[in-house]
């Protein structure tokens, strides 16, 4: 009976630890998400928005890097689930997608939702496993599933496609009682070693101190952190070495606190001088948000060494890395011994061929610390509503604390937040594609995974209305929505080029007028106003305690 058989699908999932699904609706899912139902050992969140849904699990896995699963019905279900497998992919976020399928012979024959499934998301998911839940044998089947969950966490991990294809009768047995005596008599007992998937401690080569020694010898040395996992050790590490280096922390880095305080806002629009060209460039993590660093480090071309355990590396300065294959932490402590070491004052003196002095590396980062200050003391004036919304963001960032996450949305926000400087909380941001689908989504996924932090998302109103099915579920009380509503797409008022061109800036800016208050209503969400001007010198007010999810919109009066 098919429902046998997807329960006992249902009990391999469930002993490899994907335990929290989220449920888009459809017919030919149905007899899967009642073999989930059925046997009480998994939390369903429900989203009648496939693309919300499939953003809301990437979010889930955000914090421990473990998959949440998304689940969908037939045909062009699938296809709206693509933007955050993308993501994912870029972000190297483990996802598992599960689909349900017509049979094969069933495809191209006219019947309605019926695509070609298998394989759907090509070169953008790590594994593909495509089957008959009727016809498989046991032993493909543990393997296929067990593969690919394997796919999206090991190695470099990502999404991972699951398409089942459901023959009729599909709701045969449908009501039928979960029998966990009778599955774990046909279950092996211990199909998956979930630990395995866990990283335990240092299994990597190791860094080697006269490699460091070598590349850094009388060499000025800058390190950017980009786009980041959350790493405990790694901070721990970083706090120790900020002493020694300048280190560039992209706000989506995890990293802020150990950085240089708000570079970005230094660079931006302003002439980095020649003096300050590193000669080595150490690089952890993925992309970056400021154009002002890419830039400089594009025209001065240092020599560039990516440091990390996957073997993609991207060349976003075009400087063609070369690529040390070591964990970053294991690397910045083997870093952090050398440069620390006092004893290196008396012997640079003696030997041309040893590492510089700390104070030598020490000047370099005051050097820079000097230029950003200076810069920094002479503020730039944004122009409206530009200089309301990022003196809120800065406010924001002092604001929180360690136990707050924040997700900012791929406008202006994220740049508003790259400007900001240092905060205690957990950044977020959609920057594996960069789009600005599924900004508000991945937060609800986020929320819905950490109950005990506050998770706050910041974003444009255009946004929040392209996004705004994620408000169609049960939203955690913890999440706190706040939309900056300038009435429009106002970052191409911003980059040069869209802006020098007015006969389109109706087709790209998309001006709006939008009722936040109507739309909070429409979802039954809490609803709040303020106007920005009023939040100048204090923005309290925003914090005051809720007891369920909250909008709040942000206006400006001169707009």
């Amino acid at each position: 009976m098919l429902s046998e058989r997807l329960d006992y699908i249902a009990a391999l999932f469930h002993e490899a630890g994907i335990n929290n699904w989220f449920v888009a609706p459809g017919s030919r899912n149905a007899p899967i998400v009642a073999a989930l139902s059925r046997s009480e050992a998994f939390n369903l969140h429900s989203f009648p928005d496939e693309r919300a849904c499939a953003f809301a699990a990437m979010g889930f896995g955000l914090k421990n890097r473990y998959p949440a699963a998304f689940l969908c019905t037939s045909g062009s279900a699938l296809a709206n689930a693509y933007p955050a497998v993308l993501e994912a992919y870029y972000q190297r976020i483990p996802l598992i997608i599960v689909s349900a399928d017509r049979p094969e012979n069933r495809i191209d024959q006219w019947d309605g939702q019926t695509i070609r499934q298998a394989q759907f998301f090509g070169n953008y998911v790590r594994h593909s496993f495509h089957f008959d839940a009727r016809s498989i044998l046991q032993e493909s089947l543990i393997d296929g599933i067990f593969s690919s969950i394997k796919g999206s966490l090991e190695g470099i991990p990502g999404p991972i496609h699951i398409n089942i294809a459901l023959s009729e009768p599909i709701y045969e047995g449908i009501n039928s009682i979960f029998d966990p005596n009778q599955l774990a008599s046909n279950t092996p007992q211990t199909p998956l070693n979930i630990p395995a998937f866990v990283h335990k401690g240092t299994s990597y080569p190791p860094v080697f101190p006269a490699d460091i020694r070598d590349i850094i010898t009388h060499k000025k040395i800058m390190l950017v952190i980009g786009m980041h996992s959350e790493s405990t050790l790694f901070s721990g590490v970083l706090r120790k070495l900020q002493a020694f280096l300048p280190i560039f922390c992209d706000v989506n880095s995890g990293q802020t606190e150990y950085g240089l305080e708000a570079w970005d806002w230094g660079f931006f629009r302003r002439e980095i001088p020649e003096s300050l060209k590193p000669d080595v460039l150490i690089t952890m993590g993925m992309g970056i948000v400021s154009k002002s660093l890419k830039q400089a480090l594009t025209h001065w071309k240092p020599q560039h060494i990516h440091v990390g355990m996957h073997d993609e590396v991207g060349d976003p300065f075009m400087s063609q890395p070369q690529h040390w294959k070591a964990h970053e932490a294991d690397f910045a402590e083997a870093l952090y011994q050398i440069v620390s070491d006092t004893s290196s004052t008396t012997d640079s003196l003696q030997d041309e061929n040893s590492v510089q002095t700390p104070d030598a590396l020490e000047n370099y980062k005051k050097n820079w610390e000097s230029f950003i200050q200076e810069q920094t003391l002479s503020p730039l004036n944004l122009g409206s509503p530009f200089d309301s919304e990022f003196r809120f963001i800065k406010a924001l960032f002092s604001r929180l604390t360690h136990v707050d996450r924040l997700h900012l949305g791929n406008s202006m926000t994220v740049r508003y937040g790259n400007w900001a400087g240092k905060t205690q909380a957990r950044v977020c941001s959609n920057r594996g594609v960069s789009g600005i689908d599924g900004c508000l989504s991945t937060a609800v996924g986020d929320a819905i995974a950490n109950p005990d932090n506050s998770v706050w998302v910041v974003l444009g109103d255009v946004s929040s209305v392209y996004d705004s099915n994620a408000l169609w579920t049960d939203l955690p009380p913890n999440l706190t929505i706040v939309i900056l509503n300038n009435s429009g797409g106002r970052i191409f008022d911003f980059i040069n080029g869209p802006n020098e061109l007015p006969a389109i800036r109706d087709y790209i800016h998309t001006p709006r007028t939008f009722d936040f208050g109507k739309l909070a209503a429409f979802y039954n969400v809490e609803y709040l106003k303020y106007s920005l001007e009023l939040l100048k010198t204090d923005i309290s007010v925003i914090f005051k305690a809720k007891q369920k999810a909250v909008l709040i919109e942000l206006v400006h009066e001169t707009l």
